[in-house]
């Protein structure tokens, strides 16, 4: 089961009613408009997983966003959250998402074509799906175990030109029940994205390099020639 969302009138109102969270860098600078990570937590966390995960990818590199899973995990602990990739949630999150971006950018230097979705396991398949359903919001996406289903019709395509994917995979970790989003990579450069397909060997435990990973990925690919804004 999805589950249901009441989706609050918050365009009228210009605020977001989903829960978020801000993490700032070391020594944040309002003078210098940073880089934006959206973080899409896995199930059974919340927005304050940001706080965590962001200086895990770099102390003062980027700003951090997190966002509450609209959901309750079933038979979890109260607080603990999940996310859907329903089409009515994904629409949901889109708006929610955009206000949550107005609210952030109002009161942080953002850089606003410089904003990246990334998550890992559940959290991974919603940043896979932002990028997908709204390129001209994301630069690029960092996702570990995201799944893809082999028969969704990309229907941005050709509108990735510029946007530049990190897939990173390892059997280790909890695969859900899509096909992992790693063995699509070709469709995917093909719809126009920059996929960098980054599998784990099996004796490696990814998360304990999964954000110097990304870091030394996303840096380069925001700051070089290969993202246009």
């Amino acid at each position: 089961s999805t589950g249901s969302i009441t989706t609050p009138a918050t365009i009228e109102s210009g605020q977001a009613a989903i829960d978020y969270a801000v993490a700032l860098p070391a020594n944040y600078t309002p003078r210098y408009a940073y880089p934006l990570v959206v973080w899409f937590h896995e199930e059974g966390g919340d927005e304050r997983d940001v706080l965590e995960w962001l200086p895990r990818l770099s102390p003062q590199n980027y700003l951090g966003l997190g966002l509450r899973g609209p959901l309750p995990v079933g038979g979890g602990l109260p607080g603990q959250r999940r996310w859907s990739c329903g089409a009515q949630h994904l629409a949901w999150l889109e708006d929610q998402l955009a206000l949550a971006l107005m609210e952030t950018a109002r009161q942080y230097s953002v850089h606003v074509e410089r904003i990246v979705a990334a998550g890992i396991g559940g959290g991974a398949n919603i940043a896979l799906q932002m990028l997908l359903r709204r390129p001209e919001v994301f630069a690029a996406a960092a996702c570990l175990n995201a799944g893809l289903d082999s028969s969704q019709s990309l229907a941005n395509w050709g509108r990735f030109t510029g946007r530049s994917l990190w897939l990173g995979h390892s059997r280790l970790l909890h695969g859900g029940r899509l096909q992992p989003a790693i063995a699509s990579s070709r469709l995917l450069h093909a719809a126009g994205l920059n996929v960098c397909p980054h599998p784990y060997d099996d004796d490696a435990w990814p998360l304990e390099t999964f954000g110097r990973d990304v870091d030394r990925w996303l840096m380069p690919t925001l700051c070089g020639d290969r993202v246009v804004a």
